[in-house]
């Protein structure tokens, strides 16, 4: 079968290269990442291999390959009864993957189909590759037994297309794998037919933060569906890079986390080797109450503001300054008689060095920042105290009615104050509080909003160099619910997609949202789902105005079956046909 492929490719290995990159493997670097340190794999598999050994014997899909170099670690270590190779680019990386076909007694099976069909167990069991795996007709079967027979891992690592191809506007591939294979684990259908599939997969480090979004404000469509219907884990990670105006939590939310983490890590024995720590990351016990900025703001005050990019030249041009290395003035000691004769002239007027006034420009904007700052931390104190004055008063049950009644209105005008100082400072301000306030309540949910908030370990950094081309990469580990928690009607199922898709389509969405698919539906709808009220506090006047940033899986489960139950709903199909499908 691969005969002719088997030698072209042995044509195109160069013997001898003195360390280079064969061709084929040049070409390949064009197509995907790969794998290629043997201690990532070692490591790695130390932190799954507990995990992993459920699935000793199993049939293993490894689609994309490659080099087979994390492939054959892990076919060590869970023996699988049967490994199938994916591997659409054989021309590419036959030669890497012909070694393991050749082993003695090999449990190895090579497929070469397109990528299309990579991800359909039909294609599989048409070719015997999936004998004892029984597809389901029907859509809505669940079960509660897991799969542990079947095991999927995948290399999704692709190198970015430019911008002028439009890469830009198509969501990632990955994040349509994985939208995919969260529609199968709701419908028991594709490879979740015979019960819940585990799944590994490696992707780029640029597409991680819309599928395991640290901040509210990166969380989407995608990350969404992955929350109602998987545990995900990530397992390894690269070096974290800034995007300009990207919003930080609030510190003390991110040593909470911390500290919950290092609490379950200890309790499960979890450890990350001390080369594969991050390195950006104090740790907990070093850390204080609280990730303080005075070295940034010159007060201790807590950022919500990304580190400055021109931080580091603001403090080499104090350093500058201090040092005599420029003065305040263009005039200099050496021009002395030059400055004695303006200094006597009637109109001299002195001039700043162009170093003294860039160092006072970024003087002024930190300035600013420190003082956006204090105003976003002080509206975040006056919150929480009214939210507590909230909660006291909606459970008050003093049968004073007098006294119930004063502090009522003493609240609302609380309240009412707030919102117009709210109203009154600068729109990047109020964006800034209210992420901040939104990632505050997320974290406070029961179990935490985001699964990054949830997860079980932090996980280890891989260095670029330990992948070819040199690009950073992270692990996910993937296992669906069991069982699905939302039984619905295909009906309620399409109101499910519906009303998810239109309140997360942007992070700023509000729930009027709904209004403009069917007009009334807030007023109609909102009352039917009382967590809506607690996200809101009261603080919305109208519950049109309630940002969804932080709504639940399990809200809009609710919001769907009341929609389903309304009576002048209108219908699913003029929806989608005047909407269409609502992409990321």
């Amino acid at each position: 079968m691969f005969s002719s492929l088997r030698a072209a490719s042995s044509r195109l290995v160069e013997a001898g290269n003195g360390g280079k990159l064969h061709y084929s493997d040049r070409k390949a670097s064009k197509h995907r990442v790969d794998i290629v340190s043997p201690t990532l794999c070692d490591d790695v598999l130390t932190r799954l291999g507990p995990s992993l050994a459920r699935h000793t014997g199993c049939t293993l899909i490894d689609i994309h390959p490659g080099r087979g170099h994390w492939s054959s670690k892990l076919h060590e270590l869970i023996k699988p009864r049967t490994h199938i190779l994916a591997e659409p680019r054989l021309k590419e990386y036959l030669p890497h993957l012909q070694p393991l076909l050749d082993r003695p007694g090999s449990r190895y099976c090579l497929v070469d189909w397109e990528d299309k069909h990579l991800w359909k167990p039909q294609r599989y069991k048409e070719h015997g590759l999936l004998r004892d795996f029984h597809l389901r007709q029907d859509i809505t079967a669940t079960t509660k037994n897991r799969n542990d027979s079947l095991l999927i891992m995948a290399n999704m690592a692709v190198p970015a297309l430019p911008k002028r191809f439009g890469a830009s506007s198509v969501p990632a591939r990955s994040h349509r794998k994985l939208l995919d294979y969260a529609m199968d684990v709701k419908k028991s259908s594709g490879f979740q037919a015979d019960g819940p599939v585990r799944l590994l997969m490696w992707l780029p480090m640029s597409e991680q933060d819309r599928i395991l979004p640290r901040s509210v404000e990166q969380r989407n469509q995608t990350a969404f569906h992955l929350e109602a219907t998987c545990l995900l884990e990530e397992i390894v990670s690269g070096k974290r890079s800034q995007k300009p105006r990207q919003h930080l939590r609030n510190p003390s939310i991110e040593l909470d986390c911390r500290r919950r983490v290092s609490e379950r890590m200890r309790t499960e024995s979890v450890y990350v080797p001390p080369g594969r720590r991050d390195k950006s990351e104090r740790p907990v016990h070093e850390s204080s109450g609280g990730v303080l900025s005075s070295d940034i703001y010159g007060s201790d005050k807590v950022s919500h503001e990304r580190t400055p990019d021109w931080l580091e030249e603001l403090q080499s041009l104090r350093m500058g300054f201090r040092d005599d290395v420029f003065g305040q003035f263009t005039d200099t000691l050496e021009n002395n008689e030059k400055t004695e004769e303006r200094k006597s002239s009637k109109h001299h007027h002195k001039t700043h060095s162009p170093e003294y006034q860039r160092m006072m420009t970024l003087e002024r904007h930190l300035k600013t920042l420190g003082k956006r700052a204090d105003q976003v931390e002080e509206l975040l104190r006056e919150q929480s105290t009214i939210e507590s004055l909230t909660s006291a008063t909606h459970n008050d049950e003093s049968p004073d009615h007098v006294q119930r009644a004063a502090r009522t209105q003493e609240l609302n005008d609380r309240r009412d104050t707030f919102r117009a100082r709210l109203d009154a400072m600068p729109k990047l301000t109020r964006m800034r509080f209210e992420l901040s306030s939104d990632d505050r309540k997320a974290f406070s949910m029961n179990p935490p909003l985001l699964m990054w908030d949830r997860r079980k370990a932090d996980p280890m950094i891989a260095r670029k160099e330990e992948f070819e081309p040199h690009k950073e990469l992270c692990l996910l580990d993937i296992e669906p619910r069991n069982p699905y928690p939302y039984s619905m009607t295909s009906s309620q199922t399409a109101c499910f997609e519906l009303i998810a898709s239109t309140l997360l389509r942007r992070s700023s969405q509000k729930l009027s949202a709904l209004d403009q698919i069917a007009p009334g539906a807030v007023e109609a709808l909102a009352p039917k789902v009382p967590a809506l009220w607690d996200l809101g506090q009261g603080w919305e006047e109208k519950m049109g105005d309630l940002r969804v940033r932080c709504i639940t899986a399990d809200m809009v489960y609710q919001l769907a079956v009341a929609w389903d139950q309304w009576p002048f709903k209108p219908d699913p199909v003029d929806i989608m046909t005047k909407f269409g499908g609502q992409d990321e």
